[in-house]
């Protein structure tokens, strides 16, 4: 019976990886024939084990377990540290951006869907974007204040789902455009005048897929002392709130003189 025991101890710990089951019984007969353990004492062994194996599988995957959020990584001591030691925003292939890639003005906001303001802001770039094609490019940031605006986390993640079906822009401008409850309901109704297909839109939705993303923004603007929403970031430049249009016209002319140095 100590045998029974010590190997108990031993398998349950293995469980907890992939692929642990099929290996902890391949090495557990193995072990019992070269022991010459009586059958008696075998048949008693995988009824324990058999036990243990179930006791396993609902504590791992039970009903009262909480639903496993995809994509939202838990955030670690380091993870902390490594975000607040950037200077700069971070921009990669993930990145939600418009305007030409080699565009010598590049300007990021970081923006909240459910902030008055912003939609305002979303104008002002727009008209900004029109009258420089080849000259300015718009990175876009999440920054979801959940303390003003109750809900905007869940938008924001609406809106990155709308991104796999590349229509995260017209997504934004509906949003914006005020014709739609900023609720589950007005979210789907969105989708579906953009004819993104509305079961997988809502299984992303409701799985919260994109919010380890956006709270990565949040830390990221937090970091860089973003303090209100709108807030650019262009090149040396910082603008917190909205900016006015001939902000950016001098600030782009700037960067043309720069340029010719």
């Amino acid at each position: 019976m100590q045998y029974f025991i010590l190997r108990i101890k031993e398998i349950y710990p293995l469980l907890l990886h992939e692929g642990g089951e099929e290996w902890v019984f391949c090495s557990i007969i193995s072990d019992m024939e070269q022991k010459k353990i009586p059958i008696i004492g075998t048949v008693i062994f995988i009824i324990i084990a058999i036990g243990v194996l179930i006791l396993f599988y609902f504590a791992v995957y039970g009903e009262d377990r909480p639903p496993i959020r995809l994509n939202r990584p838990s955030a670690t001591i380091r993870d902390t540290l490594a975000i607040h030691t950037i200077s700069e925003p971070q921009i990669d292939k993930t990145s939600i951006r418009k305007g030409q890639e080699n565009a010598i003005m590049k300007i990021v906001q970081y923006s909240d869907f459910l902030c008055p303001v912003c939609s305002e802001a979303a104008l002002l770039i727009d008209e900004f974007l029109a009258a420089h094609p080849s000259d300015v490019q718009y990175i876009w940031k999440d920054f979801p204040v959940e303390s003003s605006h109750a809900g905007t986390m869940a938008v924001h993640n609406a809106a990155r789902c709308a991104s796999e079906y590349g229509r995260f822009w017209d997504f934004h401008d509906a949003i914006f455009s005020g014709g739609y409850s900023r609720d589950r309901q007005g979210l789907l109704a969105i989708a579906q005048d953009l004819e993104i297909p509305s079961l997988a839109f809502s299984l992303c939705v409701d799985s919260g897929k994109y919010f380890g993303n956006i709270r990565q923004d949040f830390l990221e603007g937090q970091a860089l002392g973003v303090d209100a929403t709108p807030y650019y970031i262009i090149g040396d430049s910082k603008i917190s709130g909205l900016p006015e249009r001939a902000e950016l016209e001098a600030i782009l002319a700037a960067i043309k003189r720069q340029k010719e140095l």
